[in-house]
């Protein structure tokens, strides 16, 4: 009975005296901790309604409160966005956001909070592409503008490049910029190339009828051409590295994410006045699966894809009173998982919902 007491007195010595030396040398692991970027919600830009007199909007949806809060940038900034804000993007760097706004001739510029911190003048603004330091705007006078995102400040003005441009992305230094029609209502059929530092235009590439928008995804260019609302239906092409061009699918609206292209394809029979509508993805080696939206939805104007929680966006116009959409009545979103549409909500936004954004934040997360 002695041994083993002995024994156990033994080992709870070197217990405690192995403990006090690891705690005196300062032996214990230190974890740093580890951040990324973590979707925290979106932003929905509604343009409003230019014919009927009313303004663009902007709404926020809380991904933790599975809420909307609309009229936000009123909310913050007590002033409009005015009329037909077309499109928004967010520098990643600062959270800051950009509001291009068509009829007002500016970019807002707002923090991550949405407060204002500035505004730029540029003719007619209609769509943005962040990259290097740079915010380029496209304009309907058929220029491009270069806006320092540490200045908020013009930096650059392109010499005109075409006529009414929409789209634009920026890949290896290149500006790729939709020529989408003239103001005589004929279309254009190029995507211009410029260069990102000097805004020089460098070339064309040759692509469908009517381009309009435009989104890189890898290596590659994914455009989208409207066609002329008549006999010459939109469709979704790839310019590929080599400014190849190839023909994907059909569609009328698109977003890209994690390896594949997201598309609407909503097409009227003006004999019969029908609209068929159908959801697709597609993966990058060309295979297809159909997307099966949870409810119902009236008359889609965008589709947004968060590429770190795989989430579907796809926000629509109402239904009037005759059976056709209500291009003056406040919209809706609704949001679902592709793999598990029974998970879905349906948020109430502004008048013309046709831009959605994500918001990301930094935040701590447990290391492996």
């Amino acid at each position: 009975m002695k041994k083993f007491d002995l024994r156990l007195l033994t080992l709870l010595v070197g217990v405690v005296f192995f403990t006090g030396c690891s705690d005196d040398d300062g032996d214990t692991p230190v974890i740093d901790p580890v951040y990324e970027m973590t979707t925290t919600g979106a932003f929905v830009l509604n343009e409003g309604n230019y014919y009927s007199g009313i303004d663009g909007s902007l709404s926020y949806i809380d991904y933790a409160w599975s809420t909307i809060t609309n009229n936000l940038f009123y909310a913050k900034n007590s002033r409009s966005l005015g009329g037909t804000p077309n499109s928004m993007v967010i520098d990643d760097l600062t959270g800051e956001i950009y509001i291009a706004c068509t009829d007002e001739n500016r970019v807002e510029i707002t923090d991550s909070e949405v407060n204002s911190l500035a505004y730029v003048a540029v003719n007619q603004p209609r769509e943005m592409a962040v990259g290097d330091g740079c915010v380029y705007v496209t304009s309907y006078d058929g220029t491009v503008s270069k806006i320092s995102t540490s200045t908020h400040e013009i930096t650059a003005v392109s010499d005109v490049v075409g006529a009414c441009l929409e789209g634009i992305a920026v890949r290896d230094g290149v500006l790729y910029v939709c020529n989408a029609y003239n103001s005589d209502y004929t279309y254009n059929t190029n995507v211009v190339k410029m260069d990102a530092a000097t805004l020089a235009k460098t070339g064309d590439v040759e692509v469908a009828c009517n381009p309009t928008a435009i989104k890189a995804l890898g290596n590659d260019l994914y455009v989208l051409s409207t066609g002329n609302y008549y006999d010459v239906q939109a469709q979704i092409q790839k310019i590929d590295s080599s400014d190849n061009v190839s023909y994907v699918c059909d569609g009328t609206c698109f977003d890209v994410a994690d390896g594949k292209i997201y598309v609407i394809n909503s097409v009227t029979d003006w004999t019969t006045y029908e609209t068929n509508i159908s959801y697709t993805c597609y993966t990058t080696s060309g295979t297809s699966t159909a997307i099966v939206p949870p409810v119902e939805i009236a008359s889609p104007c965008a589709i947004a894809v968060d590429s770190r929680t795989g989430k579907i966006f796809i926000s629509s116009y109402v239904m009037g009173a005759y059976g056709y959409a209500d291009y003056a009545a406040d919209g809706y979103v609704v949001a679902f998982e592709e793999n598990n549409p029974e998970e879905y909500t349906v948020y109430y936004a502004g008048v013309g919902p046709c831009n959605i954004v994500f918001r990301a934040e930094e935040e701590e997360v447990l290391a492996d």
